[in-house]
């Protein structure tokens, strides 16, 4: 009985810390949408709109240029080289940006696909999916394969 008890409480426990590491990698999973100097605002805005209606999408988070340059700064704020360097410019050299997540990794082909879309090619400057996609897809393999060890490992102990 109590051997039992310890098994299953052993396979609650495992299937709690899987579940929480599967969410923890997809939670570090997103694209992110690099807009050119000359797009305005209120266009990356509207288009954060489109995007958060999507039904796949979970979050989108917009960066302007002006906070992308304060995030800068503070990443390379021990860097003389850097900061030097951004001191002689006479201009913001980064651009607005939109962070997007999707509820689950197989979205974001789908999500990627209207952000290269004929309609947006002249707003975005670059688009980090097609860097990601490889690791997207492992990614998403991975939770799968995960999702199905916990499943049989489960079912054996069941049985």
């Amino acid at each position: 009985m109590i051997l039992t008890l310890l098994v299953f409480e052993g396979l609650v426990l495992f299937n709690v810390l899987a579940d929480n590491a599967m969410e923890a990698i997809k939670d570090k999973v997103d694209i992110s949408v690099y807009f050119k100097s000359n797009v305005a605002e209120d266009d990356v805005l509207n288009i954060k709109r489109i995007l958060e209606n999507f039904d796949e999408v979970k979050s989108v988070e917009y960066v302007s240029r002006d906070k992308a340059l304060e995030i800068f700064k503070e990443r390379h704020a021990g860097d003389e080289v850097i900061t030097q360097t951004l001191a002689e410019l006479d201009t913001n050299p980064l651009l607005a940006s939109l962070n997007v997540k999707a509820k689950e990794l197989s979205q974001y082909e789908e999500i990627a696909s209207y952000l290269n879309s004929a309609s947006l090619q002249g707003l975005v400057e670059k688009m980090t999916y097609a860097q990601n996609e490889l690791v997207i897809s492992r990614l998403e393999s991975l939770v799968n394969g995960l999702n199905i060890g916990v499943l049989v490992f489960t079912l054996f102990l069941i049985f």
